[in-house]
Protein backbone atom coordinates (compact mmCIF):
# COMPACT_ATOMS: atom_id res chain seq x y z
CA UNK A 1 0.00 0.00 0.00
CA UNK A 2 1.32 3.61 -0.55
CA UNK A 3 1.86 5.87 1.45
CA UNK A 4 -1.30 8.99 1.97
CA UNK A 5 -1.48 11.66 3.80
CA UNK A 6 -4.66 13.42 5.66
CA UNK A 7 -5.06 16.65 7.31
CA UNK A 8 -6.35 16.91 11.01
CA UNK A 9 -6.98 19.75 13.40
CA UNK A 10 -4.76 20.87 16.05
CA UNK A 11 -7.60 22.13 17.88
CA UNK A 12 -9.33 18.82 17.65
CA UNK A 13 -6.42 16.24 18.70
CA UNK A 14 -5.73 18.64 21.49
CA UNK A 15 -9.23 19.57 22.87
CA UNK A 16 -10.95 15.89 22.58
CA UNK A 17 -7.79 13.64 22.37
CA UNK A 18 -5.73 14.63 25.27
CA UNK A 19 -5.52 12.31 28.28
CA UNK A 20 -5.29 15.87 30.76
CA UNK A 21 -6.59 19.23 29.94
CA UNK A 22 -3.31 21.28 30.21
CA UNK A 23 -4.63 22.61 26.63
CA UNK A 24 -2.28 25.82 26.57
CA UNK A 25 0.85 24.03 27.43
CA UNK A 26 -0.21 20.86 24.73
CA UNK A 27 -0.54 24.10 22.00
CA UNK A 28 2.39 25.93 23.17
CA UNK A 29 4.69 22.43 22.66
CA UNK A 30 3.52 21.72 18.98
CA UNK A 31 3.39 24.99 17.97
CA UNK A 32 7.01 25.91 19.10
CA UNK A 33 8.57 22.48 17.97
CA UNK A 34 6.94 23.39 14.09
CA UNK A 35 8.45 27.17 15.01
CA UNK A 36 11.95 25.69 15.11
CA UNK A 37 11.83 23.99 12.18
CA UNK A 38 10.93 27.01 10.27
CA UNK A 39 13.63 29.02 12.53
CA UNK A 40 15.99 26.51 11.07
CA UNK A 41 15.28 26.45 7.98
CA UNK A 42 14.40 30.13 6.99
CA UNK A 43 16.15 32.17 9.96
CA UNK A 44 13.30 33.66 10.38
CA UNK A 45 10.09 33.77 13.12
CA UNK A 46 7.42 34.03 10.59
CA UNK A 47 4.37 31.41 11.29
CA UNK A 48 6.11 30.71 14.97
CA UNK A 49 2.43 30.69 17.02
CA UNK A 50 -0.66 30.20 15.08
CA UNK A 51 0.72 28.52 12.54
CA UNK A 52 0.06 24.97 13.55
CA UNK A 53 -3.60 25.09 12.98
CA UNK A 54 -3.22 21.53 11.11
CA UNK A 55 -1.06 18.71 11.28
CA UNK A 56 -0.39 16.02 8.71
CA UNK A 57 -1.56 12.62 9.27
CA UNK A 58 0.37 9.93 7.10
CA UNK A 59 -0.41 6.29 6.85
CA UNK A 60 1.75 3.60 7.53
CA UNK A 61 1.61 0.03 5.55
CA UNK A 62 0.13 -2.11 8.86
CA UNK A 63 -0.80 0.71 10.79
CA UNK A 64 -2.28 4.32 11.13
CA UNK A 65 0.43 6.44 10.72
CA UNK A 66 2.56 8.96 11.89
CA UNK A 67 2.16 12.90 12.90
CA UNK A 68 3.80 15.95 11.73
CA UNK A 69 3.53 19.79 10.90
CA UNK A 70 1.64 20.28 7.95
CA UNK A 71 3.44 20.87 4.18
CA UNK A 72 0.32 22.01 2.53
CA UNK A 73 -0.91 24.17 5.48
CA UNK A 74 2.12 26.00 5.01
CA UNK A 75 2.13 26.42 1.79
CA UNK A 76 -1.19 27.78 2.47
CA UNK A 77 -0.32 30.63 4.65
CA UNK A 78 2.09 31.62 1.90
CA UNK A 79 -0.32 31.91 -0.08
CA UNK A 80 -2.78 33.53 2.33
CA UNK A 81 0.13 36.37 3.34
CA UNK A 82 0.38 37.22 -0.17
CA UNK A 83 -2.94 37.30 -1.16
CA UNK A 84 -2.44 35.00 -3.97
CA UNK A 85 -5.42 33.90 -6.22
CA UNK A 86 -6.99 30.72 -4.78
CA UNK A 87 -7.40 29.34 -8.56
CA UNK A 88 -3.53 28.54 -7.90
CA UNK A 89 -3.08 25.18 -7.40
CA UNK A 90 -0.53 24.51 -4.88
CA UNK A 91 0.30 20.68 -6.07
CA UNK A 92 1.60 21.95 -8.89
CA UNK A 93 5.44 22.97 -8.10
CA UNK A 94 5.97 25.31 -10.82
CA UNK A 95 2.68 27.08 -11.15
CA UNK A 96 3.11 28.40 -7.86
CA UNK A 97 6.49 29.15 -7.98
CA UNK A 98 6.24 31.34 -10.66
CA UNK A 99 2.89 33.35 -8.87
CA UNK A 100 4.48 33.47 -5.77
CA UNK A 101 7.29 35.43 -7.54
CA UNK A 102 4.75 37.56 -9.25
CA UNK A 103 3.14 38.30 -6.15
CA UNK A 104 6.86 38.98 -4.47
CA UNK A 105 7.28 41.72 -7.42
CA UNK A 106 4.11 43.23 -6.81
CA UNK A 107 4.78 43.49 -3.14
CA UNK A 108 7.90 45.10 -3.56
CA UNK A 109 6.24 47.91 -6.07
CA UNK A 110 4.15 48.66 -2.96
CA UNK A 111 4.70 52.31 -1.97
CA UNK A 112 2.14 52.93 0.52
CA UNK A 113 -0.44 51.69 2.94
CA UNK A 114 -2.92 52.29 1.23
CA UNK A 115 -1.70 49.97 -1.50
CA UNK A 116 -0.36 47.65 1.00
CA UNK A 117 -3.71 47.02 2.55
CA UNK A 118 -5.65 46.59 -1.23
CA UNK A 119 -2.95 44.24 -2.26
CA UNK A 120 -1.73 42.43 0.78
CA UNK A 121 -4.08 42.89 3.28
CA UNK A 122 -2.33 40.18 6.01
CA UNK A 123 0.17 42.09 5.49
CA UNK A 124 -0.73 45.22 6.33
CA UNK A 125 -2.38 43.37 9.64
CA UNK A 126 0.69 42.42 10.19
CA UNK A 127 2.36 45.95 10.31
CA UNK A 128 -0.50 47.50 12.15
CA UNK A 129 -0.42 44.55 15.13
CA UNK A 130 3.19 45.18 15.21
CA UNK A 131 2.84 48.94 15.96
CA UNK A 132 0.61 48.12 18.52
CA UNK A 133 3.06 46.22 19.68
CA UNK A 134 6.10 48.28 19.74
CA UNK A 135 3.90 50.89 21.58
CA UNK A 136 3.24 47.92 24.36
CA UNK A 137 6.79 47.74 24.26
CA UNK A 138 7.27 51.21 25.56
CA UNK A 139 5.88 50.58 28.62
CA UNK A 140 7.65 47.17 28.71
CA UNK A 141 10.62 48.38 29.34
CA UNK A 142 10.51 51.28 31.55
CA UNK A 143 8.98 48.03 33.71
CA UNK A 144 11.04 44.94 33.79
CA UNK A 145 14.56 46.78 31.97
CA UNK A 146 16.74 45.95 29.02
CA UNK A 147 17.44 42.87 29.02
CA UNK A 148 13.63 41.50 28.93
CA UNK A 149 13.16 44.29 26.58
CA UNK A 150 15.47 42.62 24.25
CA UNK A 151 13.97 39.08 24.04
CA UNK A 152 10.54 40.67 23.89
CA UNK A 153 11.85 43.01 20.85
CA UNK A 154 12.57 39.12 18.83
CA UNK A 155 8.50 38.72 18.58
CA UNK A 156 7.63 38.59 14.94
CA UNK A 157 5.38 41.48 15.30
CA UNK A 158 8.38 43.94 16.37
CA UNK A 159 10.03 43.14 13.27
CA UNK A 160 7.10 43.79 11.40
CA UNK A 161 6.80 47.18 12.20
CA UNK A 162 10.33 48.09 12.18
CA UNK A 163 10.42 51.56 13.57
CA UNK A 164 7.07 52.07 11.63
CA UNK A 165 9.31 52.44 8.48
CA UNK A 166 6.88 51.15 5.33
CA UNK A 167 10.06 50.87 2.94
CA UNK A 168 11.93 49.15 5.21
CA UNK A 169 9.16 46.85 6.47
CA UNK A 170 8.40 46.33 2.67
CA UNK A 171 12.24 44.95 2.02
CA UNK A 172 12.09 43.16 4.50
CA UNK A 173 9.19 41.03 3.56
CA UNK A 174 10.47 41.12 0.06
CA UNK A 175 13.78 39.29 1.20
CA UNK A 176 11.83 36.85 4.13
CA UNK A 177 9.17 35.39 1.53
CA UNK A 178 11.83 35.12 -1.47
CA UNK A 179 13.16 32.92 0.97
CA UNK A 180 10.04 30.82 1.23
CA UNK A 181 9.56 30.26 -2.15
CA UNK A 182 13.33 29.57 -3.03
CA UNK A 183 13.75 26.89 0.38
CA UNK A 184 10.21 25.39 0.54
CA UNK A 185 11.81 21.88 -0.68
CA UNK A 186 14.52 22.22 2.04
CA UNK A 187 11.27 22.45 4.88
CA UNK A 188 9.60 19.98 3.25
CA UNK A 189 12.48 17.60 3.19
CA UNK A 190 12.96 18.48 6.81
CA UNK A 191 9.31 18.05 8.25
CA UNK A 192 9.37 14.70 6.31
CA UNK A 193 12.12 13.06 8.96
CA UNK A 194 10.53 13.97 11.97
CA UNK A 195 7.47 13.37 13.87
CA UNK A 196 5.32 14.07 16.73
CA UNK A 197 4.54 10.89 17.55
CA UNK A 198 6.39 10.30 20.87
CA UNK A 199 4.78 13.46 22.39
CA UNK A 200 1.36 12.31 21.03
CA UNK A 201 1.44 8.91 22.97
CA UNK A 202 2.52 10.53 25.89
CA UNK A 203 0.29 12.76 26.45
CA UNK A 204 -2.75 11.85 24.42
CA UNK A 205 -5.53 8.90 24.03
CA UNK A 206 -3.96 6.79 21.27
CA UNK A 207 -7.30 5.32 20.90
CA UNK A 208 -9.00 8.86 20.03
CA UNK A 209 -5.96 9.51 18.23
CA UNK A 210 -6.49 6.59 15.59
CA UNK A 211 -9.91 7.19 15.76
CA UNK A 212 -9.57 10.52 14.18
CA UNK A 213 -7.56 9.91 11.64
CA UNK A 214 -9.71 7.09 10.80
CA UNK A 215 -12.31 9.63 10.43
CA UNK A 216 -10.31 12.10 8.82
CA UNK A 217 -8.82 9.72 5.79
CA UNK A 218 -12.66 8.93 5.06
CA UNK A 219 -13.95 12.66 4.58
CA UNK A 220 -10.41 13.04 2.43
CA UNK A 221 -11.35 10.06 0.48
CA UNK A 222 -14.38 12.30 -0.55
CA UNK A 223 -12.26 14.93 -2.20
CA UNK A 224 -9.80 12.31 -4.04
CA UNK A 225 -10.22 11.09 -7.75
CA UNK A 226 -11.62 7.51 -8.04
CA UNK A 227 -7.82 5.54 -8.50
CA UNK A 228 -6.48 7.55 -4.82
CA UNK A 229 -10.04 6.63 -3.05
CA UNK A 230 -8.80 2.91 -2.40
CA UNK A 231 -5.93 4.09 -0.84
CA UNK A 232 -7.87 6.02 1.99
CA UNK A 233 -10.26 3.63 2.10
CA UNK A 234 -7.37 0.73 2.77
CA UNK A 235 -6.41 3.03 6.05
CA UNK A 236 -10.40 2.88 7.74
CA UNK A 237 -10.32 -0.61 7.01
CA UNK A 238 -6.71 -0.84 8.49
CA UNK A 239 -8.20 0.81 11.86
CA UNK A 240 -11.57 -1.35 11.49
CA UNK A 241 -9.38 -4.20 11.86
CA UNK A 242 -6.77 -3.26 14.44
CA UNK A 243 -7.21 -3.54 18.18
CA UNK A 244 -7.69 0.09 19.33
CA UNK A 245 -10.80 1.15 21.39
CA UNK A 246 -14.21 1.28 19.53
CA UNK A 247 -15.59 2.77 22.27
CA UNK A 248 -14.43 5.96 21.93
CA UNK A 249 -16.21 9.19 19.92
CA UNK A 250 -15.52 12.81 19.41
CA UNK A 251 -18.13 15.84 18.54
CA UNK A 252 -16.51 17.10 15.05
CA UNK A 253 -18.72 20.04 13.26
CA UNK A 254 -21.29 19.81 16.43
CA UNK A 255 -21.79 16.41 15.74
CA UNK A 256 -21.01 13.26 18.04
CA UNK A 257 -18.82 10.68 15.79
CA UNK A 258 -18.61 7.11 17.39
CA UNK A 259 -17.79 3.79 15.91
CA UNK A 260 -21.36 3.26 14.32
CA UNK A 261 -21.30 6.61 12.97
CA UNK A 262 -18.12 6.09 11.41
CA UNK A 263 -18.95 2.90 9.76
CA UNK A 264 -22.50 3.78 8.46
CA UNK A 265 -20.55 6.71 6.74
CA UNK A 266 -17.58 4.46 5.83
CA UNK A 267 -19.86 2.17 3.67
CA UNK A 268 -22.29 5.00 2.42
CA UNK A 269 -19.10 6.55 0.64
CA UNK A 270 -17.51 3.62 -0.25
CA UNK A 271 -20.44 1.17 -1.18
CA UNK A 272 -23.37 3.98 -1.84
CA UNK A 273 -25.72 1.72 0.25
CA UNK A 274 -27.18 2.28 3.92
CA UNK A 275 -27.09 0.33 6.72
CA UNK A 276 -28.66 0.18 9.99
CA UNK A 277 -26.02 0.63 12.14
CA UNK A 278 -27.86 -0.32 15.30
CA UNK A 279 -27.01 -4.22 14.30
CA UNK A 280 -23.41 -3.70 15.40
CA UNK A 281 -23.03 -5.40 18.30
CA UNK A 282 -20.03 -7.14 18.80
CA UNK A 283 -16.76 -7.24 15.85
CA UNK A 284 -18.34 -10.48 14.04
CA UNK A 285 -21.22 -8.13 13.20
CA UNK A 286 -19.00 -5.07 11.84
CA UNK A 287 -17.05 -8.18 9.91
CA UNK A 288 -20.29 -9.81 8.18
CA UNK A 289 -22.00 -5.49 7.85
CA UNK A 290 -18.56 -5.14 5.93
CA UNK A 291 -18.42 -8.46 3.97
CA UNK A 292 -22.32 -8.22 2.81
CA UNK A 293 -21.84 -4.47 1.68
CA UNK A 294 -18.62 -5.62 -0.59
CA UNK A 295 -20.20 -8.78 -1.55
CA UNK A 296 -23.42 -6.68 -2.93
CA UNK A 297 -21.30 -3.78 -4.41
CA UNK A 298 -21.06 -4.73 -8.04
CA UNK A 299 -23.95 -3.46 -10.90
CA UNK A 300 -23.41 -3.60 -14.33
CA UNK A 301 -25.98 -2.17 -16.81
CA UNK A 302 -26.14 -3.64 -20.43
CA UNK A 303 -26.57 -1.25 -23.41
CA UNK A 304 -26.91 -2.29 -26.79
CA UNK A 305 -24.76 -1.14 -29.41
CA UNK A 306 -25.22 1.98 -30.44
CA UNK A 307 -27.23 3.67 -28.04
CA UNK A 308 -26.10 6.29 -25.80
CA UNK A 309 -25.63 6.04 -22.07
CA UNK A 310 -28.23 8.99 -21.03
CA UNK A 311 -30.62 6.66 -18.98
CA UNK A 312 -27.30 5.29 -17.18
CA UNK A 313 -25.98 8.55 -16.45
CA UNK A 314 -29.26 9.71 -15.09
CA UNK A 315 -29.63 6.70 -12.93
CA UNK A 316 -26.11 6.56 -11.62
CA UNK A 317 -26.32 10.50 -10.07
CA UNK A 318 -22.73 10.93 -10.63
CA UNK A 319 -20.85 13.61 -8.90
CA UNK A 320 -17.70 14.97 -10.61
CA UNK A 321 -15.27 16.93 -9.80
CA UNK A 322 -15.49 20.95 -10.14
CA UNK A 323 -11.61 21.34 -11.36
CA UNK A 324 -10.46 24.87 -12.73
CA UNK A 325 -8.19 24.26 -15.18
CA UNK A 326 -7.39 26.84 -17.84
CA UNK A 327 -9.77 26.94 -21.18
CA UNK A 328 -7.06 25.91 -23.30
CA UNK A 329 -6.11 22.92 -20.87
CA UNK A 330 -9.88 21.74 -20.97
CA UNK A 331 -10.30 22.02 -24.90
CA UNK A 332 -7.32 19.94 -25.49
CA UNK A 333 -9.09 17.15 -22.93
CA UNK A 334 -12.00 17.61 -24.81
CA UNK A 335 -10.79 16.79 -27.61
CA UNK A 336 -8.48 13.46 -26.48
CA UNK A 337 -11.46 13.05 -24.32
CA UNK A 338 -14.33 12.49 -27.18
CA UNK A 339 -11.44 10.77 -29.58
CA UNK A 340 -11.43 7.95 -26.81
CA UNK A 341 -15.22 7.48 -26.78
CA UNK A 342 -14.98 7.71 -31.08
CA UNK A 343 -12.56 5.69 -31.21
CA UNK A 344 -14.04 2.58 -28.98
CA UNK A 345 -17.69 3.01 -31.07
CA UNK A 346 -15.87 2.15 -34.11
CA UNK A 347 -14.49 -1.05 -32.85
CA UNK A 348 -16.62 -4.49 -33.32
CA UNK A 349 -17.39 -4.99 -29.33
CA UNK A 350 -20.91 -7.29 -29.20
CA UNK A 351 -22.20 -4.83 -26.27
CA UNK A 352 -20.95 -2.92 -23.63
CA UNK A 353 -21.57 -2.70 -19.94
CA UNK A 354 -21.91 0.33 -17.62
CA UNK A 355 -21.11 0.15 -14.20
CA UNK A 356 -23.72 1.48 -11.77
CA UNK A 357 -21.56 1.17 -8.42
CA UNK A 358 -17.86 1.09 -7.71
CA UNK A 359 -17.45 1.18 -11.08
CA UNK A 360 -19.51 3.94 -11.68
CA UNK A 361 -18.02 6.19 -15.25
CA UNK A 362 -16.48 3.22 -16.79
CA UNK A 363 -17.70 1.21 -19.42
CA UNK A 364 -16.84 -2.37 -20.12
CA UNK A 365 -16.47 -3.48 -23.88
CA UNK A 366 -17.37 -7.04 -24.59
CA UNK A 367 -15.26 -8.39 -27.73
CA UNK A 368 -16.18 -11.33 -29.52
CA UNK A 369 -12.69 -12.82 -29.16
CA UNK A 370 -13.26 -13.00 -25.55
CA UNK A 371 -11.36 -10.23 -24.42
CA UNK A 372 -12.95 -7.22 -22.26
CA UNK A 373 -11.85 -3.56 -22.14
CA UNK A 374 -12.76 -1.46 -19.39
CA UNK A 375 -12.48 2.24 -19.44
CA UNK A 376 -13.58 5.22 -18.03
CA UNK A 377 -15.92 7.09 -20.70
CA UNK A 378 -15.36 10.54 -21.30
CA UNK A 379 -17.41 13.18 -19.25
CA UNK A 380 -17.34 16.56 -20.37
CA UNK A 381 -18.40 17.77 -16.50
CA UNK A 382 -15.06 15.41 -15.71
CA UNK A 383 -12.28 16.34 -17.08
CA UNK A 384 -9.58 14.23 -16.06
CA UNK A 385 -11.59 11.43 -17.59
CA UNK A 386 -10.20 11.63 -20.38
CA UNK A 387 -7.12 10.30 -19.67
CA UNK A 388 -6.51 10.17 -16.00
CA UNK A 389 -7.71 6.53 -16.07
CA UNK A 390 -6.04 3.33 -16.74
CA UNK A 391 -7.68 0.89 -19.17
CA UNK A 392 -7.88 -2.67 -17.60
CA UNK A 393 -8.10 -5.85 -19.83
CA UNK A 394 -9.40 -9.20 -18.95
CA UNK A 395 -11.01 -11.88 -20.13
CA UNK A 396 -15.36 -12.64 -20.17
CA UNK A 397 -14.97 -15.72 -18.24
CA UNK A 398 -12.94 -13.79 -15.05
CA UNK A 399 -14.85 -10.63 -15.24
CA UNK A 400 -18.01 -11.16 -12.67
CA UNK A 401 -15.70 -12.43 -10.00
CA UNK A 402 -12.70 -9.61 -10.60
CA UNK A 403 -15.36 -6.69 -11.45
CA UNK A 404 -16.39 -6.94 -7.23
CA UNK A 405 -12.69 -5.96 -6.82
CA UNK A 406 -11.51 -3.14 -5.57
CA UNK A 407 -9.74 -1.20 -8.59
CA UNK A 408 -6.42 -1.40 -6.32
CA UNK A 409 -6.90 -5.06 -6.51
CA UNK A 410 -8.02 -5.19 -10.06
CA UNK A 411 -4.60 -3.16 -11.49
CA UNK A 412 -2.81 -5.66 -9.42
CA UNK A 413 -3.86 -8.39 -10.46
CA UNK A 414 -2.44 -11.46 -12.32
CA UNK A 415 -5.37 -11.83 -14.68
CA UNK A 416 -5.97 -8.74 -15.51
CA UNK A 417 -3.58 -6.26 -18.09
CA UNK A 418 -3.45 -2.47 -17.40
CA UNK A 419 -3.01 -0.01 -20.33
CA UNK A 420 -1.91 3.67 -19.62
CA UNK A 421 -3.85 6.85 -21.65
CA UNK A 422 -0.45 7.84 -22.92
CA UNK A 423 1.68 6.99 -26.39
CA UNK A 424 0.14 4.04 -28.52
CA UNK A 425 -2.73 3.39 -25.76
CA UNK A 426 -4.98 2.72 -28.93
CA UNK A 427 -2.75 0.62 -30.70
CA UNK A 428 -1.85 -1.66 -27.58
CA UNK A 429 -6.21 -1.73 -27.45
CA UNK A 430 -6.08 -2.29 -30.78
CA UNK A 431 -4.13 -5.58 -30.53
CA UNK A 432 -5.96 -6.56 -28.08
CA UNK A 433 -9.22 -6.11 -29.72
CA UNK A 434 -8.25 -7.93 -33.08
CA UNK A 435 -6.54 -10.96 -31.15
CA UNK A 436 -7.64 -14.16 -32.83
CA UNK A 437 -10.63 -15.91 -31.00
CA UNK A 438 -12.67 -19.02 -30.86
CA UNK A 439 -15.93 -20.34 -30.87
CA UNK A 440 -15.65 -21.07 -27.51
CA UNK A 441 -14.75 -17.65 -26.68
CA UNK A 442 -17.39 -16.30 -28.65
CA UNK A 443 -19.96 -18.64 -26.65
CA UNK A 444 -18.61 -17.24 -23.17
CA UNK A 445 -19.02 -13.53 -24.16
CA UNK A 446 -22.63 -13.95 -25.40
CA UNK A 447 -23.27 -16.00 -22.24
CA UNK A 448 -22.21 -12.99 -20.25
CA UNK A 449 -24.09 -10.43 -22.33
CA UNK A 450 -27.06 -12.41 -21.31
CA UNK A 451 -26.64 -12.42 -17.98
CA UNK A 452 -26.38 -9.01 -17.39
CA UNK A 453 -29.95 -8.81 -19.84
CA UNK A 454 -31.50 -10.67 -17.17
Amino acid sequence: MSEVKTTISLSILINQCANTKQNDKYLRDINHATGEIIHDIFKYHKFNYGFSRYLEFKSIEGNIGFIRPSYKEFLNSICLFLNLPQDIKIEDTDKLTDALNLRIAKLKEITNERELKEEFPQLYYDLREGRKYMSFLDTYKLAHGEDEFYKESKHYYYGSALKQNLNRFITTQVELYRRFVNKRQEYKRKIEDINYNDYIMKYFDKDKVAFYAAYSYLQSSKQVNDDEKMEYYRVVENYLKSNYDKSVSLVIKQKEIDIKELIRDYIKTRYDKDINTTDINSYEDLQNILKQAQEEYVGWVIIPGGKDLSKVKASSSSRYRQLELPEIELERLRTIGQGKNAFYEETNYLAKIVGLMKYKGYVAYIYPNGQILVDREYIEKSPKSATGFAIYNLRVEDFELLSKLDKLKLMHHPKVKRIVHSGNWQDKATSIIEQKGTENDLKKAKKLIRKFKG
